[in-house]
């Protein structure tokens, strides 16, 4: 859906109105709701990525909070902040540098040991950055 269209005209028409007739303590969902949709309209296959970086940074946020300020689990907050961290770079190396590393590895080695994926390229990679920020500050 291109952002110069009537569909997209129509789209965020329908996701305001959603949004403003929505209690404001649930408004959130409305705005999840529609940004899975627009994303699935760009391609489908993309969602799973989507859904496992907001599940994963979703859940470990809310243990981070349940832990609070407790300075005997520093560690254990460390340990959740690098498992967000790595969950969504391990996401942004295999989308965007697998098939360099791949081909690298293939000439260095001189075969096809390695293969070469064609993948999904998610529509934008701030779905992997927004999270590791939000879940550092």
């Amino acid at each position: 859906m291109s952002i110069i269209s009537v569909e997209f005209l129509l789209f965020v028409a329908v996701c305001l109105i959603s949004y403003y007739i929505v209690p404001k303590k649930h408004r959130w969902i409305v705005l999840l709701i529609f940004s899975y949709a627009f994303y699935s309209c760009a391609n489908i296959k993309t969602i799973p990525y989507i859904l496992t970086t907001t599940l994963s940074t979703y859940l470990i946020a809310r243990k981070l909070d349940s832990i609070g300020r407790d300075a005997n689990k520093k560690k254990q907050k460390k340990l959740l902040v690098l498992l967000a961290c790595l969950i969504n770079f391990g996401m942004l190396f295999y989308f965007k540098y697998w098939n360099f590393v791949a081909e690298v590895i293939n000439q260095i080695s001189n075969s096809e040991r390695v293969p070469i994926l064609s993948l999904i390229l998610p529509l934008r990679y701030f779905f992997l950055y927004l999270p590791i920020n939000w879940i550092c500050n």
